[in-house]
C-alpha cells in the first residue's frame, strides 16, 4: 500500500477509520487488480494483510492530474449498486491506456480500529497464491490472495495487519 488519489498513506487509513466507524465495522479498501475468491465459501473467514510498498508511490498516485470518486459497484449478481453512504472511494481518474473504466475494492469489516503498525517482514516464502496452479508469490505482486503453507521465524520490517471478515 502506498499514496493513492493524491493522498498519502496517513490520510487514507484516517480515512478509512472513519468509514469503518460511520459503516458499523464496514469499510471498502481500493486494491489495484481484481481478485479470485471463486474458491472460498460465503462463511469464509479472510485475513487481509496490507504491506506498506518499499518504493516510493509513483507520481502519477501522488499528484494525479485529476481524481475519480467512484458512487457504484457491480455486485456478484453482476447488478449495479450504490456504493453505501458512508464509503468513499477514489483513486485517480487516468491510465496509460486513457481514461479510468474500473477500480477494484475489498468490501472489509473489522471490530477493532484501523491502525498503522509494525507486526515484522512479509516472508513470501511461506505462502502460495490460492487458487488451482498456487504458484509462488512473485517479487512485483502487489495485490493477491495468499494461503500460508509454512511457518517462519519473524523478522524486522513494516507489515501492517488489518484482521477482517470480508
Amino acid at each position: 500500500m502506498q499514496a493513492e488519489a493524491g493522498q498519502d498513506l496517513q490520510d487514507i487509513f484516517r480515512r478509512k477509520e472513519y468509514e469503518r466507524k460511520a459503516g458499523n465495522g464496514v469499510f471498502f479498501w481500493g486494491v489495484g487488480s481484481p481478485m479470485d475468491f471463486s474458491r472460498l465459501r460465503q462463511s469464509d473467514r479472510v485475513d487481509l494483510v496490507f504491506s506498506t510498498m518499499l518504493s516510493p508511490p509513483k507520481s502519477e498516485d501522488k499528484n494525479p492530474e485529476s481524481v475519480l470518486v467512484w458512487r457504484k459497484y457491480v455486485n456478484p449478481a453482476g447488478q449495479e449498486v450504490d456504493l453505501p453512504p458512508h464509503v468513499l472511494l477514489m483513486s485517480r481518474a487516468t491510465t496509460k491506456l486513457g481514461p479510468k473504466k474500473r477500480h477494484y475494492t475489498l468490501v472489509c469489516y473489522s471490530e477493532r480500529e484501523l491502525t498503522l503498525g509494525d507486526d515484522g517482514e512479509f516472508d513470501p516464502t511461506i505462502y502460495r497464491n490460492a487458487g488451482p496452479n498456487g504458484g509462488k508469490v512473485g517479487f512485483s505482486q502487489v495485490t493477491s490472495l495468499l494461503e500460508k503453507t509454512s511457518e517462519a521465524l519473524p523478522r524486522n520490517s513494516e507489515l501492517t495487519r488489518c484482521s477482517t471478515d470480508a
